[in-house]
């Protein structure tokens, strides 16, 4: 069996993926070389444990491959490289849960440290303008350290920031309201405005959350005024935002809510391309607009995964600044059409079902919030997102653990570490 400091090693290599590279271009990375070698090792020690995941993933893999050469004639080979080392990287997370007792509180304080270091060397370069190597340096004042570029970077942070926000308000971890401040000023000056929104969001509901346990705790008439009270609040506060309709300064510009956000959502539900010469917003929008058309073309079987990527090649999908849908949600569903969506049925089910079940455990509440964030945060960069490796490590921790850990309490760890033994 590996030793965990060894898959511990290989994480922090698949952090820094963009750096440790042994050309500045291609798969070469320290990563993506050693993965293979870890995965068949992982897998052969206990096939019968990850069966079931590579099931899942091989028909993952023929799905795209038939519906590619159905509806596209092409199979986007790259792009499932980077799927399979999506499923390596699940796998390691995996692995680590599955042999290690205290997983959670191992696991999160692995994150948390990666983090504050991540905290620490966007602080020194903020003041000391130098990039890493085989990577530019962000757009002054903004930083990336170790990330392709700022955007790629605000994605994990503001992740980490949903779980911290739920360490501050419900286990009164005020220590992580400083690492917070940090994330929220970082993802503002890298312009990162997906980030800002999904960070605002997660904010949103998990204050509504919040006040939701309070009310509890003081009335037992909580939950009828809980069901009248948080949707007249999200409805006011909706209301006020499209009357009001505030704007909001990046760098040298600014931008509405209703462009940011309403008029946006309105054109990709009625397929209303943007006319013009467009920027990034535009472009990315239209993008998911020529996405659904081709998902609608292919009967919504899809288009094959990465496709989306070669349907904006073509001269009659061509966008200035959107080479890719910059969403990997929507991404998703164009490229798995009837697949996705029954994936997503799953996940509205499961968050359905936390929501009437949220007294059982607390952390279905950052689960909940997180699922509603990383919509905007998965939108902040292109096909990038498929190697931001600490992204998707975050998301897999999240997706994996029960959150007793985070829940608090000894018996919660206890139950955990003997089901762990079974």
């Amino acid at each position: 069996m590996l030793h965990p400091a060894m898959l511990y090693s290989l994480l922090v290599f698949s952090v820094l993926n963009a750096t440790l590279r042994f050309t500045a271009s291609g798969m070469t990375t320290l990563f993506r070389i050693l993965a293979p070698f870890v995965f068949v090792f992982v897998i052969y020690s206990d096939f019968q444990a990850y069966k079931k995941d590579i099931t899942v993933i091989l028909i993952a893999i023929a799905y795209s491959i038939v519906v590619s050469l159905v509806f596209y004639q092409y199979i986007a080979v790259n792009m499932l490289a980077f799927l399979i080392y999506l499923f390596a990287l699940y796998i390691f997370v995996k692995h680590l849960f599955r042999t290690d007792k205290y997983f959670e509180e191992n696991f999160w304080s692995f994150l948390n440290i990666v983090t504050i270091c991540t905290l620490i060397l966007c602080w020194i370069q903020y003041f000391i303008r130098v990039p890493y190597p085989f990577l530019n340096l962000a757009h002054d004042p903004g930083v990336n350290v170790f990330m392709s570029n700022e955007n790629e970077l605000a994605e994990p942070l503001c992740c980490m920031m949903i779980l911290y926000l739920f360490q501050v308000l419900f286990r009164k971890k005020w220590k992580y309201l400083l690492l917070i401040a940090n994330i929220l000023f970082f993802t503002y000056i890298n312009d990162a405005k997906m980030c800002l929104i999904g960070s605002t969001a997660g904010i949103c509901v998990m204050g509504l959350f919040f006040l939701y346990t309070i009310i509890r705790k003081k009335s037992g008439k909580a939950a009828k005024a809980y069901a009248i009270g948080v949707p007249t609040l999200f409805v006011i506060g909706l209301v006020l935002l499209i009357l009001v309709n505030p704007s909001f300064k990046f760098r040298d510009y600014s931008i509405s809510v209703d462009e940011l956000i309403f008029d946006n959502i309105r054109r990709i539900l009625t397929l209303d391309l943007i006319e013009g010469n467009g920027g990034s917003l535009m472009d990315r929008t239209n993008a998911i607009i020529y996405g659904l058309m081709e998902l609608r073309r292919s009967k919504f079987f899809g288009i094959g995964w990465g496709n989306s990527v070669t349907m904006l090649a073509k001269p009659e999908f061509h966008l200035a600044t959107a080479k890719s849908m910059h969403n990997i949600v929507m991404q998703f569903l164009v490229e798995y059409g009837f697949l996705a969506m029954f994936v997503y049925y799953k996940i509205i089910r499961w968050l359905i079902r936390a929501v009437k079940k949220i007294n059982e455990n607390p952390f279905d509440i950052a689960k909940i919030v997180f699922a509603i964030s990383f919509i905007f945060f998965s939108s902040q960069s292109s096909v990038g997102i498929l190697s931001n490796y600490y992204t998707w490590i975050v998301f897999f921790y999240v997706f994996l653990i029960s959150g007793a850990y985070h829940a608090g309490g000894h018996e919660r760890k206890r139950k955990l570490g003997e089901k762990r033994d079974k």
